[in-house]
């Protein structure tokens, strides 16, 4: 697995400036318009989406056919890909937090916001790679690209959903990070199973 994602790492450091530069101007607008910490969702989503991309690269490049003549089995393709998501979009939420500090730093903003933001981060993360890994497995790479559209409008409407029914905020975030976590976990099952029938 190691080798899986060393792979990914490669071709996420070939598009990293283009992401970063993506991330900086939104960012730098969002700012502007709302709160600094709007950075922390920004920059958990970018990372998580970077990843989700990576599937459509090895189909293209019939990578995955290749990969699975060497000790790579489906599982741990698909393993390694749950992972890297996971992994990048901590890496994300924790640059997106340090960006938002500094900016709200800049900008003499209020901190008290942070605790409320990194919680959305992750649930918007979880959430949203529950349906955008799914499609780039299982779709080609024309029509995955519905899951991105598809992901992030349907996660934050989960989260803004249970936002409006309950009226205690820890409750809230409890019942959003729980779903969450439940719904990437069945993702990932759901991925394997169909998988590891289907032809390559």
């Amino acid at each position: 697995m190691k080798g899986l994602f060393l792979k990914d790492l490669y071709l996420i450091r070939s598009s990293l400036l283009v992401m970063l530069l993506v991330f900086l101007i939104i960012g730098i607008s969002l700012t502007h318009l709302s709160t600094p910490w709007v950075l922390t969702i920004l920059a958990t989503v970018l990372s998580g989406m970077i990843v989700a991309s990576t599937i459509n690269l090895d189909k293209s490049s019939g990578w995955i056919k290749t990969a699975l003549t060497a000790p790579v089995t489906r599982g741990g393709y698909i393993q390694s890909k749950y992972l890297a998501y996971l992994l990048a979009s901590l890496i994300g939420l924790a640059a997106g937090i340090l960006f938002s500090m500094l900016a709200a730093w800049l900008t003499h903003s209020n901190s008290g916001e942070i605790i409320i933001f990194v919680l959305v981060s992750l649930a918007m993360a979880l959430l949203a790679g529950s349906i955008i890994l799914p499609f780039y497995f299982l779709l080609d790479p024309t029509m995955s690209f519905i899951g991105s559209l598809v992901a992030y409008p349907a996660a934050a409407g989960v989260t803004v959903g249970i936002f409006l029914i309950s009226d205690q905020i820890f409750l809230a975030f409890t019942l959003i990070l729980i779903l969450a976590a439940a719904a990437f976990a069945l993702s990932w099952l759901f991925v394997f199973r169909v998988m590891e029938k289907r032809d390559l």
